[in-house]
């Protein structure tokens, strides 16, 4: 899985109970870029592993396929 949207993320960052400043504080990253990756999502292995794993709190968080995701998305 090379690609997360944005509608992913929001559904995951609501299924986990993540807010934007949370996560933008345990990513140490910006809010703005918290809002930019839910608005247009991310795209490569590496960034793909590092939202899941901060949006999950599970550092062996890997998805082998997008069914994992995609099924806690449509809940």
């Amino acid at each position: 899985m090379h690609e997360l949207s944005g509608k992913q993320i929001t559904r995951l960052m609501r299924h986990h109970a993540q807010t934007i400043a949370g996560l933008a504080k345990s990513m140490q990253i910006t809010q703005v870029r918290v809002r930019e990756v839910r608005r247009k999502g991310v795209k490569g292995p590496g960034y793909v592993m590092d939202w899941l794993q901060a949006i999950t709190g599970d550092p062996n968080y890997i998805v082998i396929d997008t069914k994992k995701v995609n099924s806690v998305c449509q809940q």
